[in-house]
C-alpha cells in the first residue's frame, strides 16, 4: 500500500473527523454544562427551541471554521431560530411520519400472525409453527417499515436544515422536492450523516460499557443505574453537538472544493 492510498488517506479522514468530533463536545465546559441543560428543559416546550437554537449556531459556526463550541450569547436570535428549525422538524415530520404511521397500523391489523397461542396439546404443532411464522414475518416487515421511517426523515430533516445553515431560506428548506434534489445531488451527506449516527453511539456505548461493569447493574434503582440516568441529557447534548461538528466541518470541505450542489 502507498503512503499516500485511497484507503489510507480515507482511514486517516476517518481518524481525524471521529477524534475532533468527540474533542469538539468538550471544548468548552461551561458551554456543555448548559446544553445539557437544554435538554433538560426539553421535558417543557421551551427547551426545545433554545437546544436547536443553540445546534443551529454550532453548525454555522463549525462551516465558518471555528471548531470550538460558541459561547451562548444573543439568547433572542438563537431562540428564534430553534423554532425554525423546530418548524422543519414539524413539517417533514407530517410529510413522513404521518405516513408511515399509517403504513405501520394498515400492517398490525391487516397482517397474518399478529397473535401467538400455543395449543395446548401436540396435536396442532404444525398450526402453532405456521402461526408463529407469520408473527415473526410480521415483526420484520413492521421493523424494517420503522427504521425507513426513521431513515427517511433524518436524512431529509437533516438536510433541509443544513440547507437552511447555507441558504438562509426557510421557505427553500421546507421545500420537500427541493430538499430531496439537493440530497441526491450531494450523496456525500448521506454517508456523513450515518457516520455522525455511530460517533452517537460510541458517546452513549462508553459510559454504558463502564457503568455496566459495576455490580449491581441488573437493579432498577441501583447506583449505576441512576448515575447513567443523571448524565444522560449530557450525553445527549454531546452526541447532538458530535452530529452537528461532522455536518459542518464536511459542508465546510464541501464548498471548499467547490463539490457542493445547490441543485436548485
Amino acid at each position: 500500500m502507498s503512503k499516500n492510498s485511497p484507503i489510507r488517506e480515507v482511514a486517516a479522514r476517518i481518524v481525524d473527523d471521529t477524534c475532533g468530533s468527540l474533542a469538539y463536545c468538550v471544548s468548552g465546559w461551561l458551554q456543555l454544562f448548559i446544553g445539557g441543560l437544554f435538554v433538560v428543559l426539553c421535558y417543557v416546550a421551551a427547551g426545545i427551541p433554545l437546544l436547536l437554537g443553540y445546534m443551529h449556531e454550532c453548525l454555522t459556526s463549525v462551516m465558518a471554521g471555528n471548531e470550538r463550541l460558541p459561547e451562548l450569547r444573543g439568547i433572542r436570535a438563537m431562540f428564534g431560530n430553534g423554532l425554525r428549525v423546530l418548524a422543519i422538524g414539524l413539517v417533514y415530520g407530517a410529510l413522513i411520519i404521518l405516513p408511515f404511521a399509517a403504513l405501520l397500523l394498515a400492517e398490525i391489523f391487516t397482517l397474518p400472525g399478529m397473535a401467538i397461542t400455543r395449543p395446548p396439546g401436540a396435536g396442532d404443532f404444525m398450526g402453532y409453527n405456521v402461526r408463529y411464522s407469520g408473527f415473526s414475518s410480521t415483526a420484520v416487515i413492521i421493523t424494517v417499515t420503522s427504521m425507513a421511517m426513521t431513515f427517511t426523515f433524518m436524512t431529509l430533516f437533516s438536510n433541509a436544515w443544513l440547507r437552511y445553515a447555507i441558504y438562509g431560506s426557510l421557505r427553500s428548506a421546507l421545500n420537500p422536492v427541493k430538499t430531496l434534489r439537493w440530497t441526491v445531488a450531494n450523496p456525500e451527506l448521506l454517508l456523513s450523516k450515518m457516520f455522525s449516527f455511530g460517533i452517537i453511539g460510541l458517546i452513549f456505548a462508553i459510559p454504558g460499557l463502564l457503568i455496566a461493569a459495576v455490580p449491581g447493574i441488573d437493579r432498577t434503582y441501583s447506583l449505576p443505574f441512576i448515575l447513567f440516568t443523571a448524565i444522560s441529557p449530557w450525553l445527549f447534548f454531546a452526541g447532538l453537538a458530535s452530529n452537528t461538528f461532522l455536518r459542518g466541518r464536511q459542508i465546510r470541505y464541501l464548498r471548499k472544493d467547490g463539490k457542493l450542489k445547490s441543485a436548485d
